[in-house]
C-alpha cells in the first residue's frame, strides 16, 4: 500500500517506496514487461507548492495516486516554458510520462496530493 497515512507535511524529497508496497510490485511487473529496471518513488506535495522530477537519463512515469497537480514538462535544450513544452493538469489514476532528457515541474495542487513516480531505467 502507498502510504498508510496522509499527514499535513510535504516531503522534502523523492523517497523509495516501501519494500512490499503495492507501487513496488507494480514496478516490478512493468519492468518485467519491458526489460528494463524500473524503481517506484513516493512523495506528498501540499496545496500551494512546486517541485521539480529531475532523473536524467532515466524515462518517468508520474501518478497523482490522490488530489491534483499541474504538470510542466519541457525539454532540457529549451528554456522553461518555451514554446513547444507540455502543460496539462493530472488528476488521482491519470498519468504522463516523461521521456529521458526532458523536464518536469510539478505545481498547482488545490489540496495535498499524493504522488507516485516509476523511474525506468536504461539498463538492467
Amino acid at each position: 500500500m502507498l502510504l498508510d497515512t496522509f499527514g499535513g507535511t510535504a516531503d522534502a524529497a523523492w523517497r523509495p517506496a516501501p519494500p512490499g508496497a503495492g507501487a513496488n510490485r507494480l514496478a516490478t511487473g512493468l519492468g518485467d514487461v519491458i526489460g528494463r529496471t524500473v524503481e517506484a518513488f513516493e512523495r506528498r506535495l501540499l496545496a500551494g507548492s512546486a517541485i521539480s522530477v529531475d532523473h536524467t537519463g532515466a524515462d518517468v512515469l508520474l501518478f497523482p495516486v490522490r488530489g491534483g497537480v499541474r504538470c510542466r514538462i519541457d525539454c532540457r535544450d529549451h528554456a522553461p516554458h518555451a514554446e513547444g513544452g507540455l502543460e496539462l493538469r493530472l488528476r488521482a489514476g491519470e498519468i504522463v510520462y516523461a521521456p529521458a532528457g526532458h523536464g518536469c515541474t510539478l505545481s498547482g495542487a488545490n489540496a495535498p496530493c499524493l504522488l507516485l513516480l516509476l523511474v525506468l531505467r536504461a539498463t538492467p
